[in-house]
């Protein structure tokens, strides 16, 4: 590994099928055999480097995505360098894109919320996010995933 990257906010989503996701803010850093994310809370979750296979930036996002496992199941958790979009269709009283850095269009106060809309406007507040974050993400993910390698003695 080159350098440990400086210790960023970032908020962790871990991707599990039949669990809703739900994001955490905290701190993520990274130690030379451990990924650690460290809640507002003070709450410590560490991610051995050993036990991770798998770790890459999501070209055009503001995510690095870990891929990991516990015991015999894989696991992925996602790290949002910006915090993520709301991931159901907003409620036509609130202005949630708003408060998203997602400016709607003058016509979307006419337009039903839908699914595929919600999506649409999530994936554009994620390609402008992940424009402005590129070198830390590229850096972050060169970091981590080296230090995977290392434990692997492929480093």
């Amino acid at each position: 590994m080159t350098g440990m990257p400086e210790p960023v906010t970032v908020w962790m989503v871990h991707l599990r099928r039949g669990v809703a996701p739900s994001e955490v803010e905290g701190t993520l850093s990274l130690d030379a055999d451990t990924l650690v994310f460290t809640r507002r809370t003070g709450e410590v979750t560490r991610f051995r480097l050993a036990d991770a296979h798998r770790a890459k930036r999501l070209r055009g996002s503001p995510v690095l995505m870990l891929r990991w496992r516990r015991d015999a199941e894989r696991r992925e958790t996602a790290f949002y360098f910006r915090q993520p979009p709301p991931l159901e269709p907003p409620d036509p009283t609130t202005t949630s894109l708003r408060s998203a850095g997602v400016a709607p269009s003058p016509m979307a106060a006419m337009r039903r919320p839908s699914k595929r809309r919600q999506k649409r406007s999530n994936a554009q507040y994620l390609a402008m996010s992940g424009g402005m974050l590129k070198p830390t993400l590229k850096a972050w993910a060169s970091e981590v995933s080296a230090g995977i390698a290392a434990t692997r003695g492929g480093g």
